[in-house]
């Protein structure tokens, strides 16, 4: 995944955004290991910044930006 990219977040974990599709911003940089803090995204929901970082595991890609 990389920023641009289009995806939707898992409706278990993230019921409220149903059908909306997200953008990839930005994904913080980690001071741990990747097995200890998976790779977590700034995402962008109808306009608006989600207000916490979602993990890739959360999230399907629908549409790769490149």
């Amino acid at each position: 995944m990389k920023p641009g990219d289009l995806v939707k977040l898992c409706t278990t974990n993230y019921p409220r955004q149903s059908g909306e599709v997200g953008m990839l911003i930005s994904v913080p940089r980690a001071s741990l290991p990747s097995h200890y803090n998976p790779k977590k995204w700034a995402v962008m929901i109808a306009g608006k910044m989600f207000p916490y970082t979602i993990a890739e595991q959360d999230m399907v890609l629908i549409d790769g930006s490149r």
